[in-house]
């Protein structure tokens, strides 16, 4: 496993994981003004399925879960 990071769930994973990219990327786009946009600009280019697992662990975040 490359360098090993631990997921706001306790989770352990490897720097280079998918949920990594995912959690950090959330964590990125709260501290920008334009989400919404940014999210939509992700549901055209990845599709719907991965702007709702983008909100949906931004939610997450922000709600501390």
């Amino acid at each position: 496993m490359s360098d090993a990071v631990t997921l706001r769930d306790g989770r352990i994973v490897s720097s280079s994981s998918e949920a990594w990219r995912l959690e950090c990327e959330a964590r990125t786009i709260l501290k920008r003004k334009d989400r919404k946009e940014y999210l939509e600009k992700v549901r055209q280019k990845r599709g719907v399925d991965a702007a709702v697992e983008l909100r949906n662990e931004m939610l997450a975040i922000k709600d501390g879960r």
